[in-house]
């Protein structure tokens, strides 16, 4: 009795469609625009995020003011944020035993770093459709997105080969 294999193409050996062969460039092309897309979508969620923050919203609020009617005075600038003290302003929180005293302009020292936590927002599938249909669209290569997320996964696989080779 023949088992039938799992699969398409029939019972026979070699039977059903083929491979299209990737190229080294290929691969590396295909998994970093699936690396690039996963990133830039956690990078613009992460600032969506941050625009949201109550903080943020005063502070863009009251730099627009500033741009708008050109004010450089810090006297001006402190009017701007209601006279408000250092422990209830929105850009600064104060500890409840700190006495709040007045600070001149928003950021007095120069600007402020600020480091967002980046996250994942979009699933694997979901890259890997839009890598594929990317590709379609580009008339490029012809992928599923199974063949993607295949490629995706030796991409990654090869950089994690490449940082042990290249570390000292």
């Amino acid at each position: 009795m023949i088992k039938k294999q799992k699969g398409r193409g029939g019972v026979r050996k070699n039977a059903g469609r083929k491979r299209v062969p990737l190229s080294l460039h290929d691969m590396i092309v295909i998994g970093s625009m699936c690396e690039r897309l996963q990133v830039e979508d956690a990078e613009r969620a992460a600032h969506a995020e941050y625009e949201k923050r109550q903080r943020t919203v005063k502070i863009r609020r009251v730099q627009k003011q500033v741009r708008e009617h050109r004010i450089t005075d810090s006297r001006m600038i402190d009017a701007l944020w209601g006279g408000a003290t250092l422990a209830s302003r929105p850009d600064h929180s104060g500890q409840t035993l700190q006495q709040g005293t007045a600070v001149r302009g928003i950021n007095k020292n120069g600007a402020r770093v600020v480091r967002l936590k980046i996250h994942r927002v979009a699933t694997r599938e979901e890259v890997c459709n839009r890598v594929s249909d990317g590709l379609l669209r580009s008339g490029r290569l012809r992928m599923t997105p199974r063949r993607v997320r295949e490629v995706w996964y030796q991409y990654r696989a090869f950089l994690a080969i490449s940082r042990v080779e290249s570390a000292p």
